[in-house]
């Protein structure tokens, strides 16, 4: 089984393709500067890494630009797109929405829509990218796992910000779910925690712990 993983950010894709079969990267890649021009940097295992100015106005272009890559027959990896079974995307915000990872459907694009506001720099690229791969591969099922997912046990003392109680609760709007309407703190990075937390002799419950790393962000 051949995996796709795609971490879309607001100028960005990063990208890798796994064989399942034994948990090795095939190839890997970052798309960069989407909307101003568009670079692609994309290596094989084994090969040398390949380098190219492609136009990419949106996301949609910069997984084209990957397919492409993946498939050709110079650097790429696969002799067709049909060798790629599923597709997985590192979204940053689920809300109160979403507690475990999900396949794509048309339901949950409704439901990260609702999480714009509250990563509005990370979601809507989230979007651009899953639509992306639904126009390139519309019949391979895709998975969202989610940085806040792991933390959604925290109880409310945990996730209330230090501030007078009755002042986090003034903001609430009816229309919207309780939690997403309040002052309110949002973990992320729990797909990372809950990965490394067994690593070092920690008990993956999420608001128990505190556990520090290292985080490459990338912008334009």
């Amino acid at each position: 089984m051949k995996i796709l993983v795609v971490n879309a950010g607001s100028s960005s894709i990063k990208y890798q393709l796994y064989n399942m079969d034994d948990a090795s990267v095939l190839a890997k890649g970052l798309c960069e500067r989407i909307g101003v021009d568009g670079k692609i940097k994309h290596t094989t295992t084994g090969q040398d890494k390949w380098e190219c100015e492609i136009p990419m106005p949106t996301h949609k272009e910069a997984i084209e630009a990957v397919i492409a890559a993946l498939t050709d027959a110079d650097h790429g990896c696969l002799t067709s797109i049909t060798e790629i079974d599923a597709i997985g995307h590192r979204i940053v915000q689920g809300g109160p929405y979403f507690s475990a990872s999900v396949l794509v459907d048309d339901t949950v694009i409704e439901d990260l829509e609702k999480c714009i506001d509250l990563a509005p720099v990370h979601t809507q690229p989230h979007l651009y990218g899953i639509g992306g791969c639904r126009a390139a591969l519309p019949d391979v099922p895709q998975v969202l796992v989610f940085d806040t997912a792991f933390h959604q046990t925290m109880p409310e003392e945990a996730y209330t910000y230090a501030l007078p109680y009755e002042l986090c609760q003034k903001v609430e709007t009816p229309a919207l779910p309780a939690r997403i309407s309040r002052i309110t703190l949002w973990r992320l990075f729990g797909s990372s925690d809950k990965n490394k937390a067994p690593r070092h002799g920690l008990v993956p419950v999420p608001w128990s712990f505190l556990l520090i790393g290292n985080y490459l962000l990338n912008s334009a």
